[in-house]
C-alpha cells in the first residue's frame, strides 16, 4: 500500500483521505497525436497512462500540490472520464464500481484563481463556468484541439484506440480549448499532432467561494426569436436597435437587476448612414460582468480588441444556471465593435425575412463572440447581448458565489 499526499492507493482504486484546498485545471503545452505514449512526456507509459504521466510531468514542473495525482481529462474503453475524475475505475453506467455513482469532486480553479468547474461538468450539462486558457505555468495557451474522448456525461466516445494510435483513419473525440463546451464535439482524426490535453486534480477539493467583481452587468436574453425585433413580446412596440434595447431592459427589469433603463443590446445597425456600430452606442466603459460576478472585459478596448482572449465570454442568462451549450446572438457587428456592414444584421433588426441575412456570435466560447456565423433571419432562435451603460459601476459588497 502506496501513500501519496493523501492518496491511498489499494489495488486499482483511490481512496481520498483528506481533501486538498486546491484543485487546479490546466491545459499542456505539449501537443502530439493520439498516440499518447509516443509523446515526450509519457515516461515509457500508453493510453490514459501516459496522458496522467505527462499532466503530472508538467504539474510538477510548475510546482502544483499534489502534482503526481493529477489527470488527463480522458475516457478510454474500460474507464469513463466520470469515474477517472473521482479516482476510480469503470464505468458510469456501474456507478464507477460503486454501491452508488459517486458525486464529489471538484470543484476546479484555473491558474489565475477563477473558478473552472464544478463537478457539474461531467455531470449531465458538460458545461465549465469559465473557458480553461492557462497551462500550469500560469501562461496563457494559444488554441489548440484537446483530446476528451468523451461525450456528454463525461463517458467513452472515440479515443484513438485508446490513446495507441497516430493514423488518420481513427478519431478522438475533442474540444476546442477556448470552448465552455466540455462534452466531446467531434472526432479528430488521430494524426493530428497538434491536439493537447485537459489536466484536473481527481477527487474532492475544497469549496470555492468566488468574490464578485465590481462592475457593469451584461447578459444573454432568455428571450429569442427572429431577425425583426419589433415582433420580440418584449420590444414593447420599438423597432431595430431601440426595440433590442427595450428587450434587455425588460428582462433586466423583471430579473430585478440595478437600474434597468441603463441596458443597451450589443447590435450594430448598417442600414443607417454612416453605419451605427454597436461599440459607439456605449458612453461608459467597463468593467463589465458576467451575473455570477466574473468578469467579462475589464474596457470597452479589451472587448473589442480583435484577438479578444483570456477573458470570459456570456454563457449565463440572469437566474438561470450556466447553459449545456452556447446560443446564437444577433449582433451585427465585427469582433472589432464596428458594424459587419452590407445589411448583415437584419436590415437593423427589423427584417425576419429569409432573403435577408444576419451576423451572430456565439456565446459558448471566446473567438468570434460577436461574429462566428451567418444565418437567414428568419431563424427563430437568435438571443441578444446586454450590457450596462450606467455611469457608474456596481459594488462588490455583497457575498461571494459559492462554486
Amino acid at each position: 500500500m502506496l501513500i501519496l499526499l493523501g492518496v491511498t492507493l489499494l489495488g486499482a482504486h483511490a481512496v481520498y483521505a483528506g481533501t486538498p484546498s486546491t484543485a487546479y485545471a490546466f491545459v499542456t503545452t505539449q501537443k502530439g497525436t493520439g498516440n499518447l505514449g509516443g509523446w515526450s512526456e509519457a515516461a515509457g507509459h500508453t493510453g490514459t497512462a501516459a496522458g496522467d504521466a505527462i499532466c503530472q510531468t508538467e504539474a510538477a514542473a510548475a510546482a502544483l500540490p499534489a502534482a503526481q495525482n493529477y489527470i488527463a481529462f480522458l475516457s478510454d474503453s474500460n474507464d469513463d472520464l466520470y469515474c477517472r475524475l473521482h479516482g476510480l475505475h469503470g464505468k458510469r453506467s456501474g456507478n464507477c464500481g460503486q454501491s452508488t455513482l459517486p458525486a464529489f469532486a471538484g470543484p476546479w480553479l484555473r491558474l489565475d484563481g477563477t473558478p473552472f468547474a464544478t463537478i457539474a461538468l461531467v455531470r449531465d450539462e458538460d458545461m465549465s463556468i469559465t473557458p480553461v486558457l492557462f497551462g500550469a505555468d500560469g501562461a496563457e495557451r494559444l488554441s489548440s484541439p484537446i483530446y476528451t474522448g468523451s461525450t456528454s456525461g463525461a463517458v467513452a466516445g472515440e479515443t484513438c484506440g485508446d490513446w495507441s494510435s497516430a493514423t488518420a483513419t481513427q478519431s478522438g473525440q475533442y474540444v476546442p480549448d477556448r470552448t465552455l463546451f466540455y462534452a466531446g464535439l467531434g472526432g479528430a482524426p488521430c494524426s493530428n499532432n497538434m491536439s493537447a490535453l485537459l489536466c484536473l486534480l481527481p477527487g474532492p477539493a475544497a469549496v470555492l467561494n468566488y468574490a464578485r467583481r465590481s462592475g457593469r452587468y451584461a447578459f444573454v436574453t432568455q428571450a429569442m426569436s427572429d431577425g425583426d425585433l419589433s415582433r420580440w413580446p418584449e420590444a414593447g412596440g420599438q423597432h431595430g436597435p431601440d426595440a433590442a434595447d427595450q428587450i434587455c431592459r425588460s428582462e433586466a427589469a423583471s430579473n430585478g437587476l440595478e437600474a434597468p433603463q441603463s441596458y443597451k443590446a450589443w447590435l450594430s445597425d448598417s442600414t443607417q448612414s454612416p453605419a451605427l456600430d454597436a461599440r459607439s452606442r456605449f458612453a461608459n466603459d467597463g468593467p463589465w460582468v458576467r451575473a455570477d460576478g466574473i468578469e467579462i472585459a475589464a474596457s470597452l478596448a479589451a472587448l473589442t480588441d480583435p484577438t479578444f482572449s483570456g477573458i470570459h465570454s456570456l454563457p449565463q442568462q440572469i437566474g438561470t444556471p450556466l447553459s449545456a451549450s452556447g446560443y446564437f446572438v444577433l449582433t451585427g457587428t465585427n469582433n472589432d465593435g464596428t458594424a459587419y456592414g452590407s445589411n448583415f444584421d437584419c436590415l437593423g433588426g427589423t427584417s425576419a425575412n429569409r432573403a435577408d441575412q444576419g451576423i451572430a456570435g456565439y456565446s459558448g466560447g471566446i473567438e468570434g463572440w460577436t461574429a462566428s456565423y451567418h444565418f437567414t433571419c428568419d431563424y427563430p432562435m437568435s438571443h441578444l447581448y446586454c450590457f450596462s451603460d450606467l455611469d457608474r459601476i456596481f459594488g462588490s459588497d455583497f457575498e461571494s458565489v459559492p462554486y
